[in-house]
């Protein structure tokens, strides 16, 4: 388990971007003929059916290409991390359910962890990624490895994967 790589995940910002991105380009492909060709004996409803259509269009292919840019950098950013063995080794504390709102059900859970800076006797908090299975009765070490960029705190990597079985699950 230690010589594994650590599993970098997509969160939910590659699927937020890629749907964005392509109703953006739906609009800006379907606007811009229908806009030249459904109005060309009229400038003034031209120009406004093109600047709705292909604004909003342009609008969220900006916005979901913005997205999938962040996600890309994020990844490239923890790989490098991973690749360059930039790890401390925090204490696991304990799982924390995620809450969905008032109903007060778990959609998920967190592997909570601590890590005391040597240097600057700062106490760092980390939570791995949500997890969708309770991993209380599975945790095989006190210690994980949190890849933490030295340069940006908030870019870091719990590696969960390295203190939990391999999950095979089954379903009929």
């Amino acid at each position: 388990n230690l010589l594994m790589q650590p599993k970098i995940r997509m969160t939910e910002k590659v699927l937020v971007g890629a749907i964005f991105a392509a109703v953006g380009a739906f609009f800006l492909a379907l606007g811009l003929p229908i806009g030249l060709l459904a109005f060309a004996g009229d400038p003034i409803g031209q120009g406004m059916f093109l600047m709705m259509f292909c604004g909003i269009g342009g609008l969220f292919l900006v916005m979901g290409l913005f997205f999938l840019r962040s996600e890309v950098k994020r990844r490239r950013n923890l790989q490098e991390l991973v690749d360059h063995n930039q790890y401390v080794m925090a204490d696991i504390v304990g799982v924390q359910a995620q809450n969905s709102g008032s109903g007060g059900r778990a959609y998920g859970y967190r592997v909570e962890c601590h890590y005391r800076d040597p240097g600057t006797d700062a106490m760092h908090v980390y939570f791995s990624r949500v997890l969708n299975f309770d991993p209380t009765d599975m945790i095989t070490s006190r210690q994980v490895r949190v890849y933490v960029d030295p340069y940006d705190e908030n870019c870091f990597l719990v590696d969960v994967d390295a203190v939990l079985p391999e999950m095979k699950i089954h379903r009929d």
